[in-house]
């Protein structure tokens, strides 16, 4: 772990500023996933909240986090300690960001989130 002094800190309101940028959104082979865009926007390196759009058809980004990837590690897996939860349970994947790609992922919903936020500005 490193120094995490002026590691970013974060508010529940968060989670409600999506990223504003549309963007296509393409399979791993490349192709459209759809003839539609998508709120999809993952960081760098960093922790993105990934829900599907009111149609239940395209990704779609609930909040996104960017920060270095010690950050990012340490608050995926703080994140997970707190706000996992079941298949049946959850509103949106929280992917660990590292180097443009997707590592690790696992299942949360909004009313697990604030103890996320709090776990995070207690490190």
């Amino acid at each position: 772990m490193g120094d995490f002094h002026d590691k970013p800190r974060f508010t529940l309101g968060y989670i409600d500023d999506a990223a504003t940028a549309r963007r296509t959104v393409y399979r791993s082979d490349g192709s459209l996933l759809s003839d539609c865009v998508s709120n999809y926007h993952t960081p760098t390196n960093g922790v993105h909240l990934c829900g599907v759009t009111d149609d239940g058809q395209q990704p779609t980004t609930v909040a996104s986090y960017p920060m270095n990837r010690a950050e990012a590690r340490s608050f995926w897996e703080a994140a997970r300690e707190v706000a996992e939860c079941a298949e049946d349970e959850y509103d949106f994947i929280v992917d660990l960001c590292i180097s443009d790609q997707i590592y690790e992922d696992f299942r949360s919903n909004r009313q697990l989130w604030p103890r996320v936020i709090e776990a995070w500005n207690s490190l």
